[in-house]
């Protein structure tokens, strides 16, 4: 019996995914012009404009003349890291502004756009974060950023970040991440399938004597990091709650941004997408 019902329940997931799949295929055929991908919203920046991209690690979403990057390694650092992941690293630049503690302030140059993917929500602090990514843009100058959605990545289990938790980062010049945030991202994190999070399947938290152990090691590797960067996210966020979070810090002066378009999560996809605008 104890078969029959695992092997019910594998059919129901599957015929579930197959249903969505037909779901986001009629999707995409009402919907165009959504943006479903993230070369999609890459390629709206115009390519005669300076950019800067921040993090490209081994797969750069930019290249050209007019396109330069920042890392927290450089060439040579990520070639060698990339073999340490046994990841592909044919496709890493070369960096022209390094930071091993990821500090914006060695950039010398002023862009028309600046680009990153999946880099907002590791910022220890968002809101120097933004400040210095304010600072290297042009007047009028615009932030592409690619993020994570909470609702359908692994952090699902975990609540949108709060103005008064990002202002707080900032007040204490947050340069590390927190021991709550390390973990959240290495005991109430789940699976990373945006389909199976669109079907209702979130996965289970972690309970009992495995969470008390993940909590101990947790504990340990802070400890052991006091002043070193733990690649951890310290925010949560879904389209609607990064916009509003954007608009509140422009209304208390705390950055140079406003929103000028944000594309949402598409179904079957982790990321949503948001230009910023420079406002001097």
């Amino acid at each position: 019996m104890l078969f029959v019902f695992k092997v019910c329940v594998k059919l129901y997931v599957l015929l579930k995914s197959i249903l969505l799949l037909v779901i986001t295929r009629l999707l995409n055929l009402k919907y165009p012009l959504a943006l479903r991908h993230k070369h999609q919203f890459v390629n709206l920046i115009p390519t005669n404009l300076s950019c800067l991209e921040i993090g490209p690690f081994n797969k750069p979403l930019l290249a050209g003349s007019n396109v330069k990057y920042f890392d927290v390694l450089d060439q040579n650092g990520l070639i060698k890291r990339a073999g340490e992941l046994n990841i592909e690293s044919e496709l890493i630049p070369q960096i022209d502004f390094v930071s091993e503690h990821g500090d914006l302030k060695v950039v010398d140059e002023k862009f028309a756009v600046v680009l990153s993917s999946h880099v907002v929500e590791h910022q220890p602090n968002l809101i120097a974060h933004l400040q210095a990514v304010a600072d290297i843009l042009l007047d009028s100058g615009r932030y592409f950023l690619i993020i994570p959605d909470r609702r359908f990545s692994f952090d699902y289990f975990l609540a949108e970040s709060s103005l008064a938790k990002v202002v707080a980062a900032n007040v204490e010049s947050r340069k590390t991440h927190t021991l709550t945030s390390v973990i959240e991202h290495r005991c109430l994190t789940t699976h990373n399938n945006p389909y199976l999070h669109l079907l209702g399947i979130h996965g289970k938290p972690m309970i009992g004597q495995e969470l008390a152990q993940v909590v101990k090691l947790a504990i340990t590797e802070c400890q052991n990091n006091l002043n070193g960067y733990i690649d951890v996210h310290a925010w949560y966020f879904t389209p609607s709650g990064f916009c509003t979070l954007i608009n509140r810090l422009f209304e208390l002066g705390l950055i140079k941004f406003k929103v000028e378009k944000v594309y949402p999560t598409t179904p079957g996809k982790l990321e949503f997408f948001v230009i910023l605008r420079k406002v001097s």
